[in-house]
């Protein structure tokens, strides 16, 4: 679980969430991690690295926004509701990585 403004974006088991994250954020962050051997290679995504709002600045939409490689247009004005995966994961995300069970997801 990874909170942000106290809001829980993503819940599930520790394990898998290495091999299939379901939030954008959180591959992300498995992708800045280092690699220990230097002639392993990550594919890393090419998102770029705008800076990180404000924690004290109110706003709508996705705590993501600003930082998120697959924005769509609900991300600015609607804060994502946590949804439940077919796989057991939770996500807040308009727009996450794996199929969700929320109407009108995008493909």
């Amino acid at each position: 679980m990874k909170p942000l403004r106290s809001e829980r974006q993503a819940d599930r088991p520790a394990d898998p969430i290495y091999s299939t994250p379901a939030h954008p954020y959180t591959r992300l962050l498995l992708d800045a991690v280092p690699v220990p051997d230097p002639t392993f290679r990550v594919e890393v995504s090419d998102a770029s690295q705008p800076e990180a709002p404000s924690a004290l600045t109110a706003y709508e939409g996705c705590p993501f926004l600003a930082r998120c490689p697959r924005v769509v247009e609900a991300c600015a004005s609607v804060d994502p509701a946590l949804v439940a995966t077919p796989t057991g994961q939770q996500v807040a995300c308009h727009n996450p990585l794996v199929p969700t069970d929320a109407p009108g997801q995008p493909e």
